[in-house]
């Protein structure tokens, strides 16, 4: 589902990720880790196709990474940070909205929404607005964003980001049914938890990379 091929990234002088392969094929788990300015959130950024890379290739089913391109925007979902998000609308508006972008009907967007909200245990927030949110509650709220669309690639950049041990254990059940029912996912942790519960490969980017 996923070819990574000697992918690079500079940006004049410096190199802000050295080449790096791997593929990932459906239904599997592929974990990035490595010292903060390694290059992962770089790697995420091309993978999702908001970043060109200098050098090298990514192809998701086939097609070069590009989110200008629909048909690849349909395969892939990712949370690479805090979405934009309206003051005005609440956290079930804002799924919804997203949900409704993407399936083919109003009632399966209610229900992807109706799903993810009591899988990621925020069905108590979801009428309260953005600002009303903690950083921990944000954070789920961010991840749903991504987990409420259909998609056969999840590309998340340290999803753990400001959630207790509790809610990285759920995170992780949540991230291993998606990769049980088919879907390639990739995800940049610091986590050890998240690692552990997961499992999958391991790449590790350093100054020198390794794949493990």
């Amino acid at each position: 589902m996923i070819v990574v091929e000697e992918c690079e990234v500079k940006s004049g002088e410096a190199t802000l990720l050295r080449p790096v392969s791997f593929e990932v094929p459906e239904g599997e788990k592929l974990l990035i880790r490595g010292a903060n300015g390694a290059g992962k959130s770089t790697l995420l950024s091309c993978l999702a196709g908001i970043l060109p890379p200098s050098g090298g290739r990514v192809l998701v089913n086939q097609i070069p990474a590009n989110a200008g391109v629909r048909e690849f925007r349909t395969l892939l979902a990712a949370c690479l940070g805090t979405p934009p998000m309206s003051s005005d609308l609440t956290v079930r508006e804002h799924l919804e909205l997203v949900a409704l972008s993407w399936y083919p009907s109003s009632a399966d967007a209610v229900a992807s929404v109706t799903q993810i909200c009591g899988e990621l245990g925020i069905e108590a927030i979801v009428q309260r607005f953005p600002g009303e949110l903690s950083a921990g509650q944000a954070q789920l709220c961010s991840l749903a964003t991504a987990l409420v669309r259909p998609s056969r690639v999840l590309v998340l950049d340290e999803p753990e980001h400001r959630l207790d041990a509790e809610r990285v254990a759920m995170l992780g059940s949540v991230l291993n049914r998606r990769a049980r029912a088919g879907c390639a996912l990739v995800v940049a942790t610091h986590s050890e938890a998240l690692t552990h519960t997961l499992g999958g490969r391991i790449v590790e980017l350093e100054a020198s990379r390794r794949e493990l």
